[in-house]
């Protein structure tokens, strides 16, 4: 959710990501950076980026884990078999240098870059990518996480230790080596619960930095990895240091504890502007933050699950829904202008996938569409201005994350905009753990996403 520019000795991230109300209302952030010149030096000479975090880690194992931290460090530690270009998003080089398919579509082929090494010095061939995407494809508690990217996976082969063939059921446009950490097949193949495997400690992979150590609410460590095949990093160190908050998170910078924060909201960003060696610096974001609507959840089978409103399932509900909320005021009052209005989930920083503003596709506030939608649902106005239809009152819940003041912000002017057009909406304000469990369930009517 934020752009990293260069790094300095103190620097600050805020206001990483308002990018979208997707699918309801669109707002897209420019996620604030702060720099100063150099990552702070250890006693030791090392150079250390210390970053400060609040984020839930339930495993370090690529496998299983979905959480935002343990998914960032899988980004340092495992490289995929292609990558997305930081400029476009465009497919670019990972642990291939070349991939190419049949004219069909089902048949992709990759070669490998020659001569990597594991951070352990092992070589690093096809074997292990097609041991990695196999364990997915045969196991189900290796495809908790990633799972939904080998569904279409018919085999995957290794003529050599040199290329990779992926077989799919059916054609496919996009690449399907993306997204997919790669690990070593001769310290995973040795675990004997994988799908249990916390690898907490000192961990093997072919990214940039490896885990070194993990102290629970306290620190993730991370060091430099000398085998990586773009060569090794300029920077010793990264250290993730917990804070319960981002209240003492702008402490910690201004205290010089950290060289590093992000997730600031527009208050805690301006407290820190113009403070001793902190640099802010504002930047275009590469995320979105927005509102899900549940329409009804099922499983692989086509079973329903999940407690979300029947009356979501009709599309004008959820139109009317969209019509009733005014990203404007949400981009001036609750992100104080820095944020823009999106068009969809894609921001626009990506120019070439991005919906254009004038697309017809693309809706806005309007509160008399709004009701027509409802009436024209069968949703009828109550003598309370909740609508009623077959005896059962229009009430939504809103799930929140209570500590997210931008979320709870949002909610002080959704429930009246909601009330405006009929709708009695609650807000369920939880914790982010009880927030990411009920979503996973589909407990929820709708809820702030990004």
């Amino acid at each position: 959710m934020f752009a990293q520019y260069k790094l300095r000795k103190r620097l600050v991230t805020g206001l990483a990501g308002l990018a979208a109300m997707a699918l309801v209302g669109s707002l897209a952030t420019s996620p604030a950076q702060a720099e100063t010149t150099e990552a702070t030096d250890a006693a030791d000479g090392a150079k250390v980026l210390r970053i400060a975090t609040d984020g839930f880690i339930d495993s370090f194992n690529p496998f299983t884990s979905f959480y935002l931290l343990p998914t960032n460090t899988f980004r340092y530690m495992y490289e995929n078999l292609v990558n997305n270009s930081a400029e476009d998003a465009q497919v670019t080089e990972g642990l291939a240098t070349e991939w190419d398919t049949d004219s069909k579509g089902k048949v992709w082929t990759y070669k490998m870059r020659p001569d990597m090494k594991w951070s352990d010095g092992e070589p690093l061939t096809a074997k292990d990518v097609a041991w990695t995407y196999n364990q997915m494809m045969k196991k189900d508690e290796l495809a908790v996480a990633n799972g939904g990217l080998v569904e279409n996976f018919d085999k995957v082969e290794t003529p050599d230790d040199q290329t990779v063939v992926i077989t799919l059921k059916k054609p496919q446009s996009n690449n399907p080596g993306q997204e997919i950490p790669v690990v070593p097949e001769h310290i995973w193949s040795k675990v004997d619960k994988p799908g249990k495997f916390k690898n907490d400690k000192k961990s093997v992979g072919s990214g940039p930095f490896q885990l070194e150590s993990y102290e629970a609410n306290k620190s993730v460590t991370l060091k430099a990895n000398p085998n990586f095949w773009r060569g090794e990093p300029k920077i010793d160190e990264i250290q993730y240091r917990y804070y319960t908050n981002s209240d003492a998170q702008v402490q910690a910078i201004r205290s010089g504890e950290v060289d590093f924060i992000t997730g600031l909201t527009p208050e805690q960003f301006k407290a820190v502007e113009g403070a001793d060696n902190v640099e802010t610096n504002v930047g275009n974001g590469r995320r979105f933050q927005g509102i899900s609507i549940n329409p009804g959840v099922a499983d692989a089978k086509n079973n329903e699950f999940g407690t979300g409103n029947k009356a979501l399932k009709d599309k004008k509900v959820r139109q009317a829904i969209r019509a009733g909320i005014d990203v404007d005021t949400l981009r001036k009052q609750v992100m104080q202008d820095y944020a823009q209005p999106a068009t969809s989930f894609i921001p626009s920083v990506y120019e070439k996938w991005a919906l254009p503003a004038d697309n017809p596709v693309v809706s806005g506030f309007d509160v008399e569409k709004a009701k027509k939608l409802l009436d024209d649902a069968g949703w009828k106005e109550g003598s309370d201005g909740i609508r009623k239809k077959d005896g059962k009152k229009l009430e939504l819940r809103f799930l929140t994350d209570s500590d997210a003041t931008v979320e709870q912000n949002t909610a002080k002017f959704l429930e009246p905009w909601m009330k405006d057009i009929g709708i009695k909406l609650k807000n369920e304000a939880s914790d982010v753990d009880t927030v990411s469990e009920r979503t996973t369930k589909g407990d929820y009517d709708m809820y702030f996403s990004g």
